[in-house]
């Protein structure tokens, strides 16, 4: 009995001990400033289930109620789920049954699509359908009254969330456009396949309105037909002609390539057939169709270095362009991780990635410089210039392979692949170029319906062609009489800076193009994408520095003028300067809640394009006149020859090749840099080597028949093209005439030689080399006609 009493003593006091020690706890929190709530009556917060629970208890097991077959189908599929038998329950797992992420704006809850669609019930008719529901959500006014305030207690610019705050505050919607919508969330759910994406809808809002209601939270649903697949699409009998016309077309072209090239390395290659005089336009033809001639022609070196750098500016300028639309893509679908994004827009440093479409006006420079100083030698030579002709051989130079491939992404690439997106992503692309084709076709497709832009980049190929007019009429007016040709010039850059200024400030955009993830989730449906970017009034800046350009290097080319070596450097730091303060000052449109200014955005939206343009010229012209140092060698490297001439399949090719990868995927993508520019590696890689395929059999095939056609003064044999009109005044060789005028002065000016027939030899040797040298003059120009690429 003692040893019980001892023992509930000591059990008491171990009890003191422990109430004394939350006691003296208690104070320490107290003195601390942590304080215990015991209510949040004084909260402006009402206790409900987070939106995750209520969705998986309301669509967990989710079928529509119907009447019809999808009713039936329904009713048992959830027979048999309780069964649990295979097939209602592979339906089951295919869909979302809880989201996670919301808060960190991972809203795409996908399931599993490939289960979902490989669900087939032979002996109940039924197979699976997957269908991704948009959710647009938002709590009650009882439940968080602050989310309907029009001003904002904490700053809504920061990213920075206080965690004893509201979940909701994170939720709402900001004046930060750098901010992921966190409202909307996007729901897989496995459905019977006779059952409508309308029933879907109906039934969905059915479950889900008055579940969410009863939990705080108002919600709409909507399931677009974009939304819904199934194993075996089914494809409109438009798009099913002309897939088949298009394969028709691939298989024909394949053929004719592999019969030329056979032809050509059997036959026409061989000793019997060396004689090249005696090839014709048959010949020509057939050498245009051949891959090994072609592939030749892809990789044969300039007669003269002038222009190689250009070869190298091209080759990386696209290099970049690729990387861009890399981000473009990845950050516009399924993203596992925006806050990595929004902390990016913040970062001075990431202005090389957000305002790197400059990078374009990079190829708007080059085609401008090329095109003008092409045309100005072939004004020196004929004295006058067909300008239909000119225009209709760059328009079949560039629209074939470009109606190709558009061709190919509105009918064959929605083929390809499927996806929780595919519809709405690759299926959309395809859609907008079968309705709009025509407007690609005609080059305005950047004015006419552009919020439906048929292949995104597109737009630069409208406004090339568009520039291409206006620096035939600059030319023309230059090589007649050069202080109107430059004063023309002049007044069409001094205009192309005033419009963006005008447009920019009178319709308050902004002044660099902000590549936040709304637009990047569909470019054309953003207002300043659509109204501002994509114009050719507000891109001609860069295009018209190239035009001034192109008559001052030939103008110093004619006089033979090189720079001096302190002002190639000095050149080059201004350069430097003025092409990294075009780039980086952008960053001042990034600030969050920075005020806008319509001057400001004005000033830089009409200046920024100029700025980096002139410095991209001074390479070009340093390079072409004297050198550009140890950028020179860079820019010059004969690898770089080939990957320059396949740049315009690239062009064209590359956005199927990403977009492919974006719309293919099954869950959200999580991103870093390593992993972004590895992705990058990956779309160079691919679209080059589609872009071969591309060139050597559609683009340089056509190109070839079309100098046969609308050249037909030029020799197509082995690529040595030439127009005699062109270069006579160039190449004219002496006549015999000449020759013996050339021979008495000889004969006369070394009569104090005893061997004239030694003397005679001699000259007519100088003869020769002075031929030579005119051809290699005719070939560099000929090189020139051959470079003028998109």
């Amino acid at each position: 009995m003692d040893s019980f009493f001892n023992n509930y003593r000591l059990l008491l006091t171990r009890n003191h001990l422990l109430h004394l020690f939350l006691v003296l706890i208690c104070v320490q929190a107290g003195q601390t400033g942590v304080k215990f709530n015991s209510s949040l009556e004084n909260e402006d917060v009402k206790t409900v289930d987070w939106i995750g629970w209520p969705l998986t208890k309301a669509l967990w097991g989710f079928t529509p109620e119907t009447s019809g077959l999808c009713g039936q189908h329904s009713r048992l599929y959830k027979q048999h789920l309780k069964l649990g038998n295979l097939w209602a329950v592979q339906m089951l797992e295919s869909s979302s049954l809880s989201p996670g992420g919301l808060l960190a704006g991972d809203n795409y809850q996908l399931g599993h699509y490939d289960q979902c669609i490989k669900t087939q019930v032979p002996q109940l008719g039924i197979s699976g359908k997957y269908c991704l529901a948009t959710i647009n959500y938002q709590p009650k006014n009882d439940v968080f009254r602050d989310y309907y305030r029009d001003d904002f207690v904490s700053n809504p610019f920061s990213l920075d969330y206080n965690p004893m705050e509201s979940a909701w505050k994170k939720i709402k919607e900001t004046p930060d456009p750098s901010k992921k919508k966190r409202n909307v969330l996007y729901w897989a759910v496995c459905v019977p396949s006779a059952c409508s994406n309308k029933e879907v809808e109906d039934s969905l809002r059915q479950v889900i309105v008055p579940t969410l209601s009863e939990n705080g939270i108002d919600a709409t649903v909507e399931v677009n037909e974009k939304h819904c697949s199934v194993q075996d699409s089914v494809y409109p009998e438009s798009v099913i002609r002309g897939r088949e016309i298009m394969k028709w077309v691939i298989i024909f072209s394949l053929l004719l390539v592999i019969t030329a090239s056979t032809v050509d390395i059997s036959y026409f290659r061989s000793k019997k057939q060396a004689d090249d005089t005696k090839k014709g336009n048959m010949h020509s033809l057939m050498l245009s169709y051949s891959i090994y001639e072609n592939f030749l022609n892809l990789k044969k070196p300039d007669p003269s270095d002038e222009f190689a750098s250009l070869h190298g500016m091209r080759t990386y300028s696209m290099f970049l362009i690729i990387l861009g639309h890399r981000c473009l893509f990845t950050y516009g679908g399924p993203f596992h991780n925006p806050e990595f994004l929004e902390e990016r827009f913040r970062c001075f440093t990431d202005m090389f990635l957000l305002n790197g479409t400059l990078i374009v006006d990079t190829f708007f420079l080059l085609s401008s410089f090329l095109t003008c100083y092409m045309l100005l030698l072939e004004m020196q030579k004929r004295k006058k210039m067909d300008f239909l002709s000119v225009y209709i051989y760059r328009w079949t130079r560039i629209a074939p392979t470009y109606m190709f491939v558009l061709g190919f992404q509105a009918l064959v690439f929605p083929t390809l692949g499927n996806g929780p997106i595919w519809n709405a992503k690759a299926g959309l692309q395809a859609e907008r170029c079968r309705k709009n084709w025509w407007t690609n076709f005609l080059f305005i497709n950047n004015y006419v319906n552009s919020e439906n832009l048929c292949m995104f980049q597109s737009w630069f190929i409208s406004c090339d062609m568009h520039f291409f007019i206006i620096s035939m009429l600059a030319t023309h007016l230059y090589s007649k009489r050069r202080r109107v040709g430059i004063l023309f010039a002049s007044v069409l850059l001094g205009i192309s800076i005033l419009v963006p200024f005008l447009v920019t400030f009178q319709g308050k955009y902004d002044g660099v193009l902000r590549v936040y993830m709304s637009l990047l989730e569909d470019p054309p449906s953003n207002r300043n994408y659509r109204e501002v970017y994509i114009k050719t009034h507000n891109r001609a800046g860069s295009y018209m520095v190239g035009i001034l350009a192109a008559f001052l290097y030939h103008k110093l080319k004619t006089n033979e003028f090189r720079f001096k070596k302190i002002q190639v450097q000095i050149g080059g730091v201004l350069c430097a300067i003025a092409a990294l303060g075009a780039m980086l000052s952008a960053w001042v449109f990034y600030i969050p809640g920075r005020e806008y200014s319509a001057l400001e955005s004005a000033l830089y939206a009409s200046l920024h394009r100029i700025l980096w343009s002139s410095a991209m010229a001074w390479i070009i012209i340093t390079g072409g006149t004297t050198g550009f140092g140890v950028l020179g060698p860079i820019l010059s490297m004969k690898a770089l020859i080939p990957l320059s001439r396949l740049t315009y399949s690239v062009f064209l090719i590359h956005g199927m090749v990403q977009l492919f990868s974006v719309a293919t995927v099954r869950s959200s993508e999580y991103i870093t840099f390593p992993k972004l520019f590895w992705m990058c590696f990956g779309d160079i890689t691919t679209s080059f080597i589609l872009g071969l395929l591309l060139h050597l059999t559609i683009e340089a095939p056509i190109s070839g028949i079309m100098k046969i056609i609308l050249l037909p003064n030029r020799s197509a044999a082995r690529k040595e093209i030439k127009m005699e009109e062109s270069t006579k005044m160039l190449t004219e060789e002496p006549s015999s005439k000449q020759e013996d005028e050339i021979a008495n002065k000889t004969e006369k000016d070394s009569s104090t030689k005893t061997n004239e027939k030694e003397d005679r030899e001699k000259h007519m040797q100088e003869i020769q080399e002075e031929r030579d040298k005119m051809q290699l003059v005719s070939k560099n120009i000929e090189t020139l006609l051959e470079k003028k690429e998109l």
